[in-house]
């Protein structure tokens, strides 16, 4: 069976990215996925690669994971598109230029990285950046959990903390073990059945 190839944009996205690893490493859907990640930091690109692979082994996920420096080459034959681009993330893919207001910047860098991507390929917005206007693109509002503040300063640490094993990833996993990303995901699989 063709595995489901599925490209996260922005996956460096320090408030949402750690919630959407933990879903995905738990997701068993009837196609086995393999990920391709794109953020425009390398940095975090880094980071969330290697605690990706992390949650894929403690949950025994056969997930294949590729983390690409080039968003073209993340959305090649793309089967699905998450959108989790940040300000960051953003800001440097426009390379710092001042386009727009900050808070425009990311629907500005989303509507490029997309704009050639089919409208037949199934987006899911989990920063609300996605144009209304595109077909097949869901968003839910109550999912991911937003940190803010200190939780949200402090969350690089937790990652590494995780990744080098003084703190255990378990609990996380457990509490992502149904969120609104893989009924999505298995919505989706069912409808093409």
């Amino acid at each position: 069976m063709r595995p489901l190839r599925v490209t996260v944009l922005g996956s460096g996205n320090i408030a949402t990215s750690v919630t959407l690893v933990a879903s995905l490493a738990t997701y068993f859907g009837e196609h086995p996925l393999e990920l391709l990640f794109w953020d425009a930091d390398e940095e975090r690109a880094d980071l969330f690669d290697r605690f990706a692979r992390l949650c894929f082994t403690v949950a025994r996920s056969a997930h294949e994971l590729e983390t690409v420096t080039e968003p073209e080459e993340a959305l090649e034959a793309a089967d699905r598109v998450l959108v989790a681009v940040d300000e960051n993330c953003a800001q440097k893919f426009l390379k710092g230029r001042a386009e727009g207001r900050a808070p425009d910047r990311v629907e500005i860098a989303v509507e490029r990285l997309l704009q050639n991507v089919p409208d037949t390929v199934p987006v899911f917005d989990l920063v609300g950046a996605v144009s209304p206007l595109r077909a097949r693109t869901s968003r839910t509002d109550r999912w991911p959990y937003m940190p803010e503040g200190l939780a949200l300063q402090t969350r690089p640490h937790q990652i590494l903390r995780w990744i080098r094993g003084e703190e255990y990833v378990n609990e996380l996993l457990a509490r992502n073990e149904q969120s609104p990303l893989k009924a999505w995901l298995d919505q989706l699989e069912q409808s093409e059945i």
